[in-house]
This record gives structure tokens, sequence and C-alpha cells, in this order.
């Protein structure tokens, strides 16, 4: 299903992978403090855990079905935790149901191309190409600056 749904990852997940790579780049506290900075949160959150004014618009679903609280208060009933944000505290958690979040503004799917991609698009520097494979990511230093392109499979 298609809900243009924004969804970050459990604690849990984002420490596992400091273990697998030895990075704490990868790490909860870390990935938390950047959904922050790219988060232009629509709704109520603790700011701990919600961003404002960042580039992805991101809000509260809007006009759930009817069925909704009664799945809540089912889940509820069976013990299961109900949450009032799916993407705060819950994924420090380990689990729970709450109504999903949205990136869709004005009525409008909105997505990563529109949060980051079209904004500099115009720029004399960006170059994009379709259905091309990138063999490595050129640095410069610690920061990104080119692609090397396979030929075989450019544009």
């Amino acid at each position: 299903i298609n809900a243009e749904y924004w969804a970050r990852p459990f604690k849990a997940d984002l420490d596992y992978w400091v273990e697998v790579t030895g990075d704490p780049a990868w790490g909860y506290e870390h990935g938390l403090e950047i959904f922050r900075q790219v988060e232009d949160w629509q709704g109520e959150g603790d700011a701990r855990y919600r961003g404002k004014g960042g580039p992805v618009w991101c809000q509260p679903a809007a006009d759930p079905s009817p069925l909704v609280p009664a799945l809540l208060e089912a889940a509820k009933e069976l013990g299961q935790p109900v949450l009032p944000d799916q993407n705060g505290a819950r994924e420090e958690s380990a689990g729970g149901f709450a109504l999903m979040n949205q990136i869709i503004r004005d009525g409008e799917r909105y997505n990563m191309a529109k949060a980051f991609l079209y904004p500099v698009l115009a720029q004399k520097n960006i170059t994009v190409l379709t259905g091309a494979h990138v063999n490595k990511v050129v640095l410069q230093g610690d920061r990104a600056t080119g692609v090397e392109v396979n030929p075989m499979y450019s544009a």
C-alpha cells in the first residue's frame, strides 16, 4: 500500500547497525538528530522526537477511517500499547500502535524528491541521470563531490 507514510526506525534497529558496522553514526541518537533536522512536523509532539522547519513536510494522519478508533481500542483491550505518536517514544520501546504519520501536503503526495531534489534541480552543478548505475561515490575528505557511473548502464 502506498500511503506516503512517514516512519522512522526503532532505536533497537539503529543501535544494532552500530554493532554491525562499528560506526556510532548509525546509532539512534545520531539518527534521531538527523530526523529532527529534516522534519517539518505539523502536529503536536515532544521536541525530543520531532523537528520543525526542515524540508520534509510530515503530519498526523489526515481523516483516518472511522474504523481506526475501534481498531486502536481493540489493540488496547488485548494489552498492546497505544501511543499518541508512532514516531515518538514508540521508537524507544518494543512497539505498539498509533496512527500513522503522512507526507501529504495540501492534499497532494509529498516525497523526498520534492523535499530535496526539486529545490536544487536548476543548479548548474546538478545532473540527473535516470537508469544509471553508480560504481562508487567520489569523496574529497568526508564530502561527496560526485559519482562514478558505469557507462554500460548510463542513459
